[in-house]
């Protein structure tokens, strides 16, 4: 059985191509050439520059949420029972063999 911790953290990843998809679609509808020719040109070109790069940066602050929510949903217990296994003693001694012919002051 799926946890729902976990199927919230699939979701939560599944979004961030999504997210950067809508504010890449959003960064290029906005075009801030479209004011010339109006009154106040260099105001409204600086502000539709504004909106564009801010949309950019929004999505980029959008994802980075993203991930660092599905950080913390992600259960503890499954990354501290892949990742902390004990390494065998065969493979530590070969290590050890390696760091003494790389390093001759090594232990």
């Amino acid at each position: 059985m799926i946890k729902k911790q976990s199927v919230v953290a699939l979701v939560l990843l599944l979004l961030i191509p999504l997210v950067l998809t809508l504010g890449g679609m959003l960064f290029n509808l906005i075009n801030p050439e479209i004011a010339a020719g109006h009154p106040n040109y260099v105001r409204n070109y600086h502000l539709l520059s504004l909106l564009k790069n801010t949309s950019f940066w929004a999505s980029v602050a959008g994802v980075a949420v993203l991930w660092l929510l599905v950080c913390f949903h992600a259960d503890i217990r499954t990354t501290m029972n892949i990742y902390t296994t004990a390494v065998p003693e065969r493979l530590r001694k070969a290590n050890r063999k390696v760091v003494r012919l790389l390093l001759p002051t090594g232990t």
